[in-house]
């Protein structure tokens, strides 16, 4: 369901000439992958230096598939989800989060497929009763789309 909505986004984004990602998504794309063009180059010394310390890549991939989905669920759904569902319910809440949560992200050319994933998050976090489910569903899609996008 969520590959169909974000495909539906992407048409309509091609449709209307807006470019799939936002600056903050490229600048974090270039950053990853500037970090993992490093790391590859510097693979031999790096495994002659001490094995605690970390690659930026690795912490790069740590921020955005771990870090931030659970900040951004606890925040959405968590609080403001939960807030809105006592003064004007529970369904609304969840589009109203969603809404939020696609306008935070700042990119206009994913408005509406950060909506319908909002969305998706916001019904996760009401089926389960837990922001965890929707934390896990959202790192779960940044891994995906870091690794493979």
């Amino acid at each position: 369901m969520i590959q169909v909505v974000q495909s539906v986004g992407v048409h309509i984004n091609a449709y209307l000439g807006i470019d799939q990602y936002s600056d903050r998504e490229n600048s974090i794309k270039n950053s990853y992958q500037m970090n993992m063009d490093a790391t590859m180059k510097s693979s031999s010394s790096a495994r002659s230096s001490s094995t605690s310390s970390l690659s930026p890549a690795i912490l790069t991939l740590l921020a955005v598939c771990l870090l931030a989905p659970i900040a951004e669920e606890i925040l959405f759904r968590g609080y403001l989800q939960t807030l809105f569902a006592h003064s004007i319910g529970r369904v609304l809440s969840v589009i109203l989060t969603a809404l939020l949560f696609s306008l935070y992200h700042v990119d206009v050319a994913s408005f509406f497929p950060l909506f319908f994933t909002g969305i998706i998050f916001g019904i996760f976090r009401e089926a389960f009763k837990s922001v965890w489910a929707a934390s896990a569903l959202h790192m779960f899609m940044n891994t995906l789309f870091s690794l493979f996008f």
